[in-house]
């Protein structure tokens, strides 16, 4: 099959050629970002998830306040965050045997309308004055749940539009990634400022409304990329139960039996879930020093964004996309030592400073990890290679906002966070301990 981008003269896959992903890299670099863009596929796939990520935002960074201050309880918020994180545990790893075996244009498609749904309902409730906390709850997982699909599915057609070409596929991923992040700055910041006049149902009907925005986008790449793009790439897989808990291992083993994959994987459902669980603490340490109105935690929020972005584009730039394992084992170390920093510090102010330390090494972190495993994954397993990370990474965040949030609520939040610090800088120096971790190129 010839992707777009190699009918409109990119280099071929680095399959076609007989090249490795590392050959790959110390080849000539990806195509420019504008380059990328001129491919309308991809570009209506750039815009489908920068503008729902900028909705995603109003959702993301209102309700677990919404929850903090309404409800008048740090540990409410840490609710939202374990409704928000409990799908994904729960269906990520099927999610991707969905995606390996269902046409993505009808997944996608599917994802969007259901979640403008739910989030228009959820905004309507709100509208009348008749969601309490367990509705609110429910409400978030179910919308989380057609989201374990979306990334998973997105991931494998990036590699069809980059040919293979290692740089290409980390080009398209940072501008991916990046774009949805961007929408991380804008999106807490006017949140923020937002909330200060209107009800946050009203954010959440503009969230509905991006949603609909994205199906209607999908339907335009399945028009101009063709059926081909978007089709499974399992072959006649079995539909039975087994078959399928027998492709959800197939995931499970390419991780576990992946050197640099493995040793991470081991650390990361404690350290994601520690990560995780930062953004549903911060409101209570902001309201501890009286400084915590919604702008400030909107810029705070903002700061991760901003952080994830240059980091993002530090490492598609720079000699880290060949050296990634320096990535691996320093990047929750940094985010360490930035929270250390704010809560020694004491002041609130330090927050937005702060965040963007934790947000730029994990920006180079999701570009290294992406890459890495687009390289080394065959095609027909990348669905669920990519679900098992996601789930993988996913499983303690249910329960660490719980046990952050019960931490902030019997001690304070800033013994929650260095609690969250300390999780970090121990993990990294597991990490720095693994050769095949440290030498990943």
């Amino acid at each position: 099959m010839t992707s777009p981008l190699q009918k409109s003269g990119a280099e071929p896959s680095s399959e076609a050629t007989g090249q490795t992903g590392q050959e790959s890299l110390d080849g000539q670099g990806g195509i420019s970002y504008r380059k990328l863009l001129r491919n309308v596929p991809f570009a209506l796939l750039w815009l489908t998830l920068a503008q729902s990520a900028l909705g995603d935002q109003f959702f993301k960074v209102g309700v677990p306040w919404h929850a903090t201050q309404q409800f008048g309880d740090v540990f409410d918020g840490a609710l939202i965050g374990m409704a928000m994180a409990l799908p994904l545990t729960i269906f990520g790893l099927c999610s991707g045997v969905l995606v390996d075996r269902v046409n993505r244009f009808g997944l996608l498609l599917g994802a969007d309308l259901v979640r403008m749904a739910i989030t228009g309902a959820i905004a309507a409730t709100l509208a009348t004055s008749m969601l309490g906390l367990p509705g609110l709850l429910a409400g978030v997982i179910l919308l989380t749940v057609p989201s374990t699909l979306y990334m998973p599915a997105v991931q494998t057609i990036v590699p069809r539009l980059a040919g293979g070409h290692v740089p290409t596929i980390a080009r398209m991923d940072a501008l991916l990634l990046g774009s949805a992040t961007t929408m991380t700055v804008l999106g807490p910041s006017i949140t923020g400022l937002a909330l200060t006049v209107v009800p946050l149902w009203a954010l959440l009907g503009i969230d509905a409304v991006t949603f609909g925005i994205a199906a209607l986008l999908i339907v335009a790449i399945r028009v101009k990329a063709g059926g081909e793009m978007l089709r499974p790439t399992a072959a006649k897989p079995s539909r039975s139960l087994k078959g399928i808990l027998s492709a959800v291992r197939e995931g499970l083993r390419f991780i576990m039996t992946e050197p640099a994959l493995r040793a991470q994987f081991l650390v990361y459902p404690a350290l994601d879930g520690a990560q995780y669980s930062i953004v549903f603490i911060v409101p209570g340490f902001l309201l501890s020093y009286g400084d915590g109105g919604t702008v400030l935690f909107g810029v705070a929020v903002a700061a991760i964004g901003v952080g994830r972005v240059a980091g993002m584009f530090t490492v598609t730039h720079t000699f880290l996309l060949r050296r990634r394992g320096l990535v691996f084992v320093g990047n929750f170390f940094v985010q360490g030592l930035a929270i250390l920093v704010m809560c020694v510090g004491s002041e609130a102010w330090l927050a937005p400073l702060a965040m963007f330390f934790v947000g730029l090494p994990a920006g180079m972190a999701t570009v290294s990890v992406s890459t890495y495993v687009q390289s080394v994954v065959p095609e027909e397993m990348r669905g669920r290679v990519f679900a098992s990370i996601a789930s993988l990474s996913s499983a303690a965040m249910p329960v660490a906002p719980l046990l952050f949030g019960l931490v902030a609520t019997s001690v304070s939040a800033s013994v929650s966070l260095m609690c969250i610090a300390a999780t970090f800088i121990l993990g990294s120096v597991y990490l720095m301990t693994q050769r095949r971790v440290r030498e990943v190129l």
